[in-house]
């Protein structure tokens, strides 16, 4: 599992690359490859449909193509059906109930843990991004597609809630950098080593090691 969520990670800085690029036949390679790693790959797919239909482009009807024919290999590839109640669970809770939602207001805090380093971005310098911001736009579509899609699947998945969010981080980090200028941050020898030093304490894994956040 998590060699096979590593090289998401890595399909991930390439769908990026190739969105920045604008390289049409390696972001729907890329994107359609995804989809036999993880299911989370649709996001991949989904963003580059809009991308391709902002350009008009005919890929859009490759990738429904190709798209069909994963759904019929996996038809044929298992006999049970597709729990559509990882996806939809969300809808399935009572939120006017107090201890309910807070139970999943807590839920909702634990990819904190993943994303809080990404705070240091709030110490760059924004930088003009001009005719470009269709293609953070994509990138940042997937983002939220590949953290949302957990959560919607409620609190059943709080265990794989962290590990499935973490998915999108690539996508994440590219449009942080893309948006903002941090060298000047590292410059400065204190800053740089301390924020070396938290990553080891923040990478500290929150079932394994000693330390335990967040129970439910």
């Amino acid at each position: 599992m998590q060699l096979q969520d590593l090289i998401f990670l890595y399909f991930g800085f390439l769908f990026c690359l190739f969105v920045l690029k604008k390289n049409d036949y390696w972001l729907s390679v890329v994107s359609l490859s995804s989809i036999y790693l993880k299911q989370s790959g649709l996001a991949f797919v989904i963003s580059s449909i809009f991308y391709f239909f902002l350009k008009s482009t005919l890929l859009i009807f490759f990738l429904f193509l190709i798209i069909l024919n994963i759904k019929i290999l996996s038809d044929s590839m298992t006999n049970k059906p597709f729990p559509i109640g990882n996806v939809l669970n969300i809808f399935s809770y009572n939120f006017l109930d107090f201890d309910e939602l807070l139970r999943f207001m807590k839920f909702l805090a634990y990819p904190i843990l993943s994303f809080f380093p990404l705070i240091i971005f709030m110490f760059g310098k924004k930088k003009i991004l001009k005719d470009d911001l269709k293609k953070l736009i994509v990138i940042l579509l997937a983002a939220v597609m590949l953290i949302g899609q957990p959560i919607m699947g409620g609190l059943n998945i709080t265990r794989n809630l962290i590990r499935l969010t973490s998915l999108s981080y690539p996508l994440l980090l590219c449009s942080l950098f893309y948006i903002y200028e941090i060298n000047q941050f590292f410059k400065k020898n204190i800053f740089f080593y301390s924020f070396i030093l938290f990553l080891h304490v923040w990478s500290l894994h929150p079932t394994f090691s000693i330390f335990k956040f967040f129970k439910i």
